[in-house]
C-alpha cells in the first residue's frame, strides 16, 4: 500500500469529483493494459504504477464513485 506522504501530490492522480463513469472504466481498462506490460518488461515501474492505481482506487471508493464490490472485483481481477 502507498505511503500517505508518497501520494499527496493530486496532479498525478484522477479528480474523483470530476471523471465520468466511462472515463473511469477507460482509465482502468488502460492502466491495466500498462500493467501487463510493465509486469514483462520494467519491475520498478510496473510497482510504481500498481500503487498509484490501487491509491485512486481506494480514493474513488472513498468518493463513493466506486462500490467496496467494485473495488474488490476489481482487486481480484488484477
Amino acid at each position: 500500500m502507498p505511503k500517505k506522504n508518497d501520494m499527496t501530490d493530486n496532479e498525478d492522480h484522477i479528480d474523483c469529483k470530476k471523471i465520468t463513469n466511462i472515463e473511469i472504466e477507460e482509465w482502468m481498462i488502460t492502466t491495466r493494459k500498462v500493467l501487463i506490460v510493465l509486469d514483462d518488461e520494467n519491475k520498478n515501474a510496473y510497482n510504481k504504477v500498481y500503487q498509484e492505481f490501487i491509491f485512486d482506487l481506494q480514493r474513488l471508493k472513498n468518493a463513493e464513485r466506486i462500490t467496496d464490490i467494485d473495488y474488490k472485483e476489481i482487486l481480484e481481477s488484477l
